[in-house]
């Protein structure tokens, strides 16, 4: 099996170099005892030796022999034993030690390939392991925390997780936690109990993220270093301390180390690393690549560090930018039409029932509306007259509609309804009736039915963010694009696309809010709050773009993004915009806590490019 098919990627003598300097700062001489319950080829306990702690102190444990051997061969004095780390065997060596420090890289197996390495059942195979083992180990006041968590973590959880809850288990009171992470343990749901268990049995002290993707090239995932200091007891309240939040680019990396170049507070390399771990919360905060923040945040917080916590930024809502999600008809085969050049309508139900619509004499009741990602052209602005599809939007029964709309139009329109209620067609799988579809059936009964105040071909009435200022696609294989509605009100906007509403619907402000939505701050945002899907695109929710952080709005900021956003309105399509986003990210910068910095500003639009690369990548 494969590196990524096993999990193993082993971590080097850079990350663990780096891991192991952050558990100095917490403290390394009080390490009598030390163990990786998955050694791999030894890089964290070599990095402890060569940090000073006796190597006769030091333990390890793995599956994989070669892997064994070649750690045995870098640290002869240090004890290793051959094992699965979740085997009841290995209880008297856990047993045998109040461990000072837990360090490991554990493997991120998904939970699709278990069963490739532990056979059919995989999954309960390793929980029930897990959960004989701590039964196994001596008694603690937690203990009965941690064997819930075994008992309850998802299924869909990977092979980290139950290692996550053995290693946490394992740490003395007093003790340090020192991990190797995905960026995924801030929000994934699955890892929710593991936060749960960071929150009430530790002091989170340090996590230090990998913005540039390249400590592990191969596992295609952002990774944090996480090191944690264990409570004497559990926490019953809110945990409200504190811990420092870095993030590195390889700007700051080379071949030697992964903070060499690293410049803080006049010093450079470890000093600046260490000073930065170190200094005053209102020193660190006013920079954008680090932050203090309050440990009970822990996955409700963006992951990324160029995201400001929300106790301390403004979000869209402050800009009164209302976010919401384009038109959901149920039905886009019926209500939806394409008009072609002549003013003819087509699309599969009206096709297939030989009747033919002309747009003009139906005006009253079709609608220019946008649908897909391609309409847009690559522009920053899109107008009802750049679109060909039209939403059949009918408000009154078609009874009501005679002498509003021309006879022969109207007779037509009746024979289209009456097609699709009696022609079965294919949807999502299934042969179905329109009609009976269960997001159109709640719109009113049959056209047959007398007297009904509504029928299932009237749709409900459009709210605004069917009809916004701005719009961004939900589905994103490039980096998110948000474009400006030339007449807002004028054109409805499909469920592909998030919208955006705004109080202030001058041009000047329209203007800026499009600059603003089309920064690298807020791109960078989105790649780190929205969802990743398998092939690589990201998928935008409104809830996620609600919390992204932005700068504190007023006139002159409003003035110099608005002169921007039209600036952006100019650009024809495949020119190249760089240098217009660069200005908007300047101005952006200028009034946070990004300063006027080129250099971190160019570090920012690095993030942003490693991100999307991360993504085109999975694209292949």
């Amino acid at each position: 099996m494969g590196n990524k098919t096993t999990g193993q990627f082993f971590s080097g003598p850079l990350v663990a170099n780096l891991l192991v300097s952050l558990v100095s700062l917490v403290g390394r001489e009080s390490i009598a005892s030390a163990i990786d319950p998955m050694v791999g080829k030894g890089d964290m306990l070599v990095a402890l030796k060569e940090a000073g702690v006796d190597d006769s102190s030091l333990y390890g444990i793995d599956i994989d022999a070669d892997a064994l051997a070649m750690a045995k061969e870098a640290i002869p004095l240090a004890s290793f034993v051959k094992n699965d780390a979740f085997s009841t065997d290995l209880s008297s060596l856990y047993a045998s030690n109040e461990w000072d420090l837990v360090i490991t890289n554990p493997p991120y197996v998904r939970y699709q390939t278990l069963n490739k390495m532990y056979g059919d059942g995989a999954v309960d195979k390793v929980r029930h392991s897990l959960i004989s083992l701590l039964q196994a180990l001596p008694e603690r006041d937690d203990k009965s925390m941690y064997l819930e968590a075994a008992e309850s973590y998802s299924g869909l959880s990977d092979l980290a997780v139950p290692a996550w809850i053995l290693c946490a288990y394992l740490v003395k009171p007093g003790g340090t936690l020192a991990m190797v992470v995905p960026g995924s343990w801030l929000t994934r749901e699955y890892a929710s109990i593991i936060r749960t268990l960071l929150t009430r049995s530790f002091e989170l002290k340090f996590v230090v993220e990998d913005e540039s993707r390249d400590w592990f090239p191969e596992a295609q995932v952002k990774t944090n270093l996480l090191v944690a200091k264990k409570t004497e007891s559990s926490l019953t309240q809110l945990n409200t301390q504190t811990f420092r939040h870095i993030g590195l680019t390889n700007r700051v990396s080379s071949t030697t180390s992964l903070i060499e170049n690293i410049k803080f507070s006049s010093l450079y390399g470890k000093e600046a690393f260490e000073k930065l771990c170190s200094v005053d919360d209102s020193v660190v905060n006013e920079l954008y690549w680090a932050r203090t923040e309050t440990q009970a945040s822990i996955g409700v917080a963006s992951e990324s560090v160029v995201s400001v916590a929300t106790n301390r930024a403004p979000t869209l809502a402050d800009w009164e930018v209302k976010v919401g999600q384009g038109l959901r008809t149920g039905a886009n085969s019926f209500f939806y039409l394409i008009a072609n050049s002549f003013g003819e309508l087509h699309n599969e139900v009206l096709d297939s029932s030989g009747q033919k619509l002309l747009a003009l004499p139906l005006s009253s009741v079709l609608l220019p509306a946008l649908r897909y990602q391609h309409d847009l052209k690559g522009s920053y602005a899109i107008s009802s007259k750049d679109v060909c599809n039209r939403l059949l939007y009918i408000r009154r029964p078609l009874d009501s509609l005679r002498g509003v709309i021309d006879h022969t139009a109207l007779v037509s329109l009746e024979s289209y309804i009456k097609h699709a209620e009696g022609t079965p067609f294919r949807i999502g799988g299934h042969s179905r009736l329109i009609p009976s579809l269960s997001a159109v059936r709640t719109n009113g009964p049959a056209s047959d039915i007398v007297d009904s105040e509504s029928y299932w071909y009237m749709l409900p009435r459009l709210q605004s963010r069917h009809l916004p200022t701005l719009l961004m696609p939900r589905v994103n294989g490039g980096s998110p694009k948000s474009t400006l509605v030339s007449e807002p009100g004028d054109l409805v906007v499909d469920a592909n696309f998030l919208t955006f509403c705004l109080k202030d619907v001058s041009d000047r402000y329209s203007r800026a809010v499009l600059a603003l939505l089309n920064s690298t701050m807020v791109k960078l945002a989105l790649e780190n709050l929205c969802c990743v899907l398998g092939g690589g695109a990201l998928k935008c929710d409104a809830s996620a773009v609600k919390k992204i952080s932005l700068p504190f709005r007023d006139d002159s900021l409003v003035n110099d993004l608005g002169n921007l956003g039209a600036q952006l309105l100019e650009v024809a399509n495949g020119r190249d915009e760089t240098e217009i986003i660069n200005k908007i990210d300047l101005v952006i910068g200028a009034r946070t806590f990004l300063g006027n910095d080129v250099e971190e500003l160019q570090d920012l639009v690095e993030c942003q490019q490693a991100e999307l690369q991360y993504r085109l990548t999975m694209r292949g």
